[in-house]
C-alpha cells in the first residue's frame, strides 16, 4: 500500500469485513521500515483505537515495540520514534523494549509525591502535636491533589509557585506561607533522608523576598494575653475549677504554664524525672530552639506538681500528665493534646474572650507570663532568657552565666502576681507587687 498520511489514518475503521483473531488490523507504512498503525477491535462501547508500532529484530524473531496511539503521536512523531529505535538495536545494539523496561522498573524504585507525603508525615507524626499533624496533613493532600502522581524529582520550581500562587489569589495569604514551609520542610528532609536526589528545592521560591516580592506574605501574630486590668486570669481559673475531670486538673495546668514559660508540648509531655526536688528546678527537656534548660520550681509551683500524684515527687516515674494509652511495655503515654480545653473549656461561656482573637489557647499562658514580666519592668534579655530563648545583642554572654538565677527571678514575680490573683486583686496586682517591693525594700 501507499505511505500512510494523517487524513488516511483518520478514515481508517475496523473492517468488520475482514476481522482477525489477534484483534488487530495492520496497516503499514512505507516510508520507514518496520513502522506500522493497528487499528484495534472495538470495545463494547464501539470505540476503537488506533496504536503506532515499530518492528525490529531478525525476521524469525521479530520484535515490536508500541510507540503511542495515534493522536498522542502524529504521524512524523512516529516516523523520527520509529527510525531511532531501529537505529539503536542495527547501529548501538540496544533492545529499545529491554531499555523501557527498566526505566519502568528504576521508576518504580522511586518516590512519587504522594509516597513520599506518605512517608515524612509518618515519621514526623510522633513529634509533631496533633494540631500540626492535622495542618501540615492538610498541606499534604494539597500537594498530592495537585502533584501527587508525579515522581518526587520531578517537581518543579514553576510548580511549587503556581500553588502558593493559587492560595494567595483565593485570598489565603497566611495559608499559602504555612503550605510553603511544609514544602520546604518535606524536600529538605527528603534530600538529607536520601529519599530523593539532590535537587532544588522546589518550594524554596526566591534566594531573597523583597519587600514588593509576589511571594512575600505579611503574616498577622496571635498577640492574646490575660489582661490583668480585665481580670480575665480571675475569669478563667473561676472557670477552670469546674473542669477538673478526667484526671487532670486544668486549673493546675494553666498555672504550671504561667510559673513555667513552657510551650504546649514541653510542658504536656513532662515527666517526673525531669523534676529536681533536691535543687529544686524543672528540666526542660526538649524545647523547641534550644538545648535542654532548667527552670526554677517555686515553692507554689511544688505544690501544684504535689497534688497531682501519690507519693513524694522524687520517687515518681512517667509522665506528670499521662494518657489513657499504654505503650508496648504498658507504661502509660504521655498526652498527646488536652482534649477538653479543646471541646468544653474553649466553648464554656465564662472563657473570657477577645472579639478579634477569641478565647485563649494554652500557648496564650507563655505569652501572658512573659507580658507580666515586661509589665513589670523586667528586661527583654531577661524575659528570653525565663522562656528558654537566647537573649540577643553584645550581653549575650555575659548573662550566659547567670540563667538560673534570672529565670528564679521571673518566676517569683509571677508566683507573687498569682497569690495577688487569688486574693481577688488581680486589676491592682503590679500596684500591689510595687508596694510590697517597697515595703520589703
Amino acid at each position: 500500500m501507499a505511505k500512510l498520511t494523517e487524513s488516511k489514518i483518520g478514515k481508517l475503521k475496523w473492517n468488520k469485513s475482514n476481522p482477525t483473531s489477534s484483534g488487530r488490523q495492520i496497516h503499514n507504512d512505507e516510508a520507514v521500515g518496520g513502522l506500522h498503525l493497528r487499528v484495534l477491535q472495538p470495545k463494547a462501547n464501539g470505540n476503537s483505537s488506533k496504536v503506532f508500532y515499530v518492528a525490529y529484530g531478525p525476521s524469525h524473531r521479530r520484535k515490536f515495540y508500541r510507540i503511542g496511539a495515534w493522536g498522542e503521536w502524529s504521524l512524523n512523531e512516529a516516523r523520527d520514534k520509529a527510525r531511532a529505535v531501529r537505529k539503536a538495536y542495527y547501529e548501538d545494539g540496544e533492545d529499545p523494549n529491554q531499555i523501557r523496561k527498566e526505566k519502568i522498573q528504576s521508576q518504580r524504585k522511586r518516590l512519587t509525591v504522594k509516597q513520599l507525603v506518605g512517608l515524612y508525615l509518618s515519621e514526623k507524626h510522633p513529634v509533631w502535636s496533633i494540631s500540626y499533624n492535622r495542618n501540615n496533613r492538610r498541606h499534604g493532600n494539597v500537594l498530592i491533589a495537585n502533584v501527587g502522581a508525579s515522581l518526587a524529582e520531578n517537581i518543579t520550581l514553576e510548580q511549587g509557585k503556581r500553588m502558593f500562587l493559587k492560595y494567595v489569589k483565593d485570598g489565603k495569604g497566611p495559608t499559602a506561607e504555612l503550605f510553603r514551609v511544609f514544602g520546604t520542610g518535606l524536600y529538605n528532609w527528603a534530600m538529607d533522608h536520601e529519599k530523593i536526589p539532590s535537587m532544588r528545592n522546589p518550594f524554596v521560591l526566591e534566594k531573597s523576598r523583597g519587600q514588593k516580592s509576589q511571594f512575600k506574605v505579611d503574616l498577622s501574630a496571635r498577640t492574646r494575653v490575660l489582661e490583668y486590668k480585665k481580670e480575665e486570669a480571675t475569669q478563667l481559673f473561676n472557670m477552670l475549677e469546674a473542669h477538673n475531670v478526667a484526671g487532670v486538673n486544668y486549673l493546675t495546668v494553666a498555672k504550671l504554664y504561667l510559673l513555667t514559660g513552657f510551650r504546649n508540648r514541653e510542658l504536656r509531655t513532662a515527666r517526673w524525672e525531669d523534676v529536681d526536688t533536691g535543687e529544686m528546678t524543672f528540666h526542660n527537656t526538649s524545647p523547641k530552639y534550644r538545648k535542654p534548660y532548667k527552670i526554677h520550681l517555686c515553692a507554689m509551683a511544688y505544690r501544684l506538681l504535689a497534688e497531682l500524684g501519690d507519693g513524694h515527687i522524687k520517687f515518681r516515674k512517667g509522665p506528670i500528665f499521662p494518657s489513657n494509652k499504654t505503650d508496648t511495655l504498658g507504661d502509660p503515654r504521655t498526652r498527646t493534646a488536652w482534649h477538653r480545653w479543646m471541646s468544653a473549656i474553649k466553648n464554656d461561656p465564662l472563657m473570657p474572650e477577645c472579639p478579634k482573637e477569641g478565647y485563649i489557647h494554652i500557648h496564650d499562658l507563655r505569652r501572658t507570663a512573659t507580658t507580666w514580666l515586661q509589665i513589670n519592668g523586667v528586661s527583654t534579655d531577661n524575659i528570653s532568657i525565663f522562656k528558654g530563648s537566647k537573649p540577643r545583642g553584645v550581653t549575650q554572654q555575659a548573662y550566659m552565666h547567670g540563667e538560673e538565677e534570672v529565670r528564679e527571678g521571673c518566676v517569683e514575680i509571677i508566683e507573687k502576681l498569682l497569690h495577688i490573683i487569688n486574693m481577688d486583686e488581680e486589676k491592682n496586682m503590679f500596684k500591689m507587687l510595687k508596694r510590697q517591693e517597697t515595703a520589703n525594700g
